[in-house]
């Protein structure tokens, strides 16, 4: 044991450290799935949020020009100078209207159009008429009849909202009123509002290269056309965001999921998404970029999970060094738990090698007590072919004599004489074996016929109830398996309830007064349980039955319902603990006035 105890520690304390480890593995990589379902999931919100809101932002612009679209439709003064097709007229009216529109609410574009969607004026490009407008939204006004609005790409690669109404007098349509204004001034309202940092992007193939390069240039912004593949920057809220995305496609990068961008600098972390832009066609014509700067948060994250991690070590190593010394103390306990029940365990085998020792003595006491009792039916059993040989010699000695004895003669006497001695050393060899001591037979386990071992019984005790007039019936199932068992221990066991049958039904004929209808008898009935599990096997009797006192206590030891000095009460008890140690069961199947009926289930596997 103080080999083994020394390792008692080792046994603790490393499944402890192996557990420690693991729940710092599952803490890190729990919190940092935590951390980057909360990023992806902040950052799709943020991105959900500038859509919202950019899309909102459009509609209320929008709202606001339609308003102020209804107000022109019902100007007399513009709808006098309309009528009369006065260019320079219209112009003069609607210059000073313009021009509040563009100081106080940004409005870029002024359109008055005919019926047949020709420019008649640009008020904010007095210069340039004429033209047939071919925008969405002037179609899907002149389409419906009602006001239409919506973003539309320009040549110059900038975004415009147009509002375009159809104008109405007296019930006639004398054409179309557009106002529109460029969106650029939605980007700081969107960066103020949701602290993101957004790119603008519009696909080559809606672009003239050298249109678009001009008009970047007339707004002072840089011109890369050859930035990506397949888009061009019009607009961003940092000088360096381009620089940044640019990096992407050199940069190490997380690949998108759900639609999220993960873009890793020397000493940045951003997170976005994009979203499209779709014009008043229903066009996807570009798209906008959506970024978070997430490096500050990253900081703090890794600062909180490394902080964690600490703080489940050091709880870690206080646990550990807290166990290493409770270990000591258990493993001095179980050296001295162990040589105490090493003592024990040694007392106990002692004590069970005594109880063995009893118990084999006890059952061959049980075995000699059964032999001394059938001895009287065993020498008359003996007996019987005796004095056959001796009637045989006696016939052949006269029949020499006489000289009449023949080949015949001598071939019968010598079969009668084989038959009778086998008969006799049959019966010595069982009482022989059936007499052995106990422990020479100890777990002698073979496969045995319960029927053969029932009928190896009346070799010993069938002569006394025959002399008894006692009938035996019995029922034996051909068709039984053979079972492992010791059939020596088990025929001991059929002795003791035969000879319990026996006593029983003698003195219940002893006290009937018609002896001639008091006939007794016991039945034997073998059989197979329902289930094909066990060997059922049941021993009737018609006699005086157990005292009801007695039926729970039958198969304790010297409990016995015979008269003082015909039973020792050991019996029974022997007998249920022999069919213990086969794994089966014996009990009282039925017991009253009319007999006792013990049944025996033993294992059919």
């Amino acid at each position: 044991m103080s080999r083994q105890a020394g390792t008692i520690r080792r046994q603790i304390l490393w499944p402890l450290m192996a557990a420690i480890g693991l729940i710092l593995l599952v803490t890190f990589f729990s919190i940092s799935y935590l951390q980057k379902s909360f990023v992806v999931m902040e950052a799709r919100h943020h991105i959900d949020q500038v859509e919202r809101l950019f899309n909102g932002l459009l509609e209320a612009e929008a709202k606001f020009m339609q308003v102020r679209l209804d107000t022109l439709t019902e100007d007399k003064v513009l709808q006098k100078a309309w009528l009369e097709r006065d260019r320079q007229q219209l112009l003069a009216v609607a210059e000073p209207l313009y021009q509040q529109l563009h100081s106080q609410y940004k409005i870029t574009h002024f359109y008055f159009v005919d019926p047949n969607r020709t420019c008649f004026l640009r008020v904010h490009n007095p210069a340039r008429r004429g033209d047939i407008i071919e925008r969405f939204t002037m179609r899907q006004a002149e389409e419906t009849g009602k006001m239409s609005w919506g973003i539309e790409l320009g040549p110059l690669g900038t975004f415009t909202l147009r509002v375009v109404a159809p104008w109405r007098i007296n019930d006639r349509l004398v054409g179309y009123l557009e106002l529109g204004e460029e969106i650029e001034h939605l980007t700081p309202a969107l960066v103020s509002i949701l602290n993101v940092d957004l790119l603008f992007r519009i696909k080559k193939s809606y672009l003239n290269r050298s249109d678009w390069e001009k008009g970047m240039a007339m707004l002072g912004r840089k011109a890369d056309w050859d930035a990506f593949d397949q888009m061009v920057s019009i607009d961003a809220t940092k000088n360096n965001i381009l620089k940044e995305f640019l990096d992407l496609q050199h940069k190490t990068h997380e690949a998108p999921k759900n639609g999220i961008i993960r873009i890793t600098t020397d000493d940045k972390i951003f997170m976005g998404g994009l979203i499209p832009l779709i014009d008043a066609g229903g066009r996807n014509v570009g798209d906008i970029l959506v970024l978070n700067d997430w490096t500050s948060l990253s900081n703090t994250f890794q600062r909180q999970t490394l902080f964690l991690v600490l703080l489940i070590g050091g709880i870690g190593c206080l646990l550990f060094i807290i166990f290493f010394l409770y270990a000591g103390r258990i493993e001095q306990r179980l050296v001295n738990a162990f040589k105490s029940l090493s003592d024990k365990n040694r007392e106990q085998q002692r004590t069970e090698a005594e109880l063995r020792a009893t118990q084999a003595q006890l059952i061959q006491s049980s075995k000699l007590a059964s032999v001394g009792e059938l001895a009287a039916g065993i020498a008359h059993e003996l007996n019987q072919p005796l004095m056959v040989l001796r009637s045989k010699n006696q016939l052949m000695q006269r029949r020499l004599q006489k000289e009449t004895l023949t080949p015949e003669h001598i071939g019968e006497a010598i079969e009668s004489v084989n038959r009778n001695t086998k008969r006799m050393m049959n019966i010595i060899d069982h009482l022989r074996a059936f007499s052995r001591q106990s422990g020479q037979t100890e777990h002698k386990r073979e496969l045995v016929q319960i029927n053969k071992v029932i009928d190896d019984c009346f070799l010993m005790i069938g002569e006394q109830l025959r002399l008894r007039d006692i009938q035996i019936k019995k029922e034996f199932d051909p068709g039984l398996p053979r079972i492992q068992a010791d059939g020596n221990q088990l025929e001991q066991v059929f002795l003791n309830l035969f000879a319990n049958a026996r006593d029983a039904v003698v003195e219940k004929r002893e006290k009937c007064t018609d002896k001639e209808s008091c006939q007794a008898e016991i039945a034997i009935h073998t059989g197979i349980s329902e289930d094909k599990s066990h060997i059922v096997i049941l021993i009737s009797d018609n006699g005086c039955g157990i005292p009801p006192a007695l039926e729970k206590t039958i198969f304790d030891p010297f409990v016995t319902s015979k008269a003082v000095g015909k039973g020792t009460g050991l019996g029974l008890s022997i007998s249920y603990g022999i069919i213990q140690e086969h794994r089966g069961l014996i009990r009282v199947a039925e017991s009253g006035p009319e007999g006792t009926t013990f049944c025996v289930e033993l294992p059919a596997g």
